[in-house]
């Protein structure tokens, strides 16, 4: 049996409510996409939901995070190489972009929701609200 460090493992059953995980658009599996950078997306999606949560947009309504490359490397357990390597892919492929806020400052991150994402979100809302 294999150990895993701080996590508690139990078996998910019927009545398991889910709390704490991240959503992957489903949408980023048809694009060209490294494992790592799915991930990171991810992790930038859900701290996005929290960054609308607190109010953080910018005067044309668009939501943006402040997460460093340390910070997400540290978060995601690998080298910070590795955590730029994902970003620039990310970048690549346009579903974030990067604004400087000064010097020293960390990079507000916007990002670009795939528009499947939303129709089927839309899709949901209106199915659940019948």
């Amino acid at each position: 049996m294999t150990e895993n460090p701080g996590v508690k493992l139990v078996p998910f059953r019927r009545e398991t409510q889910l709390t704490r995980y991240l959503a992957l658009p489903k949408e980023l599996l048809k694009l060209d996409l490294s494992p790592t950078a799915m991930v990171v997306y991810a992790l930038l999606l859900d701290r996005a939901n929290l960054s609308q949560k607190s109010g953080w947009t910018d005067g044309k309504g668009r939501v943006y995070v402040h997460f460093t490359y340390e910070s997400i490397a540290m978060y995601m357990g690998f080298s910070e190489a590795t955590a730029r390597r994902a970003m620039k892919e990310l970048e690549r492929k346009e579903l974030i972009y990067k604004v400087p806020t000064g010097y020293m400052k960390p990079y507000q991150i916007y990002l670009r929701i795939p528009t499947g994402s939303v129709d089927n979100l839309v899709e949901n809302i209106c199915a659940e609200s019948a």
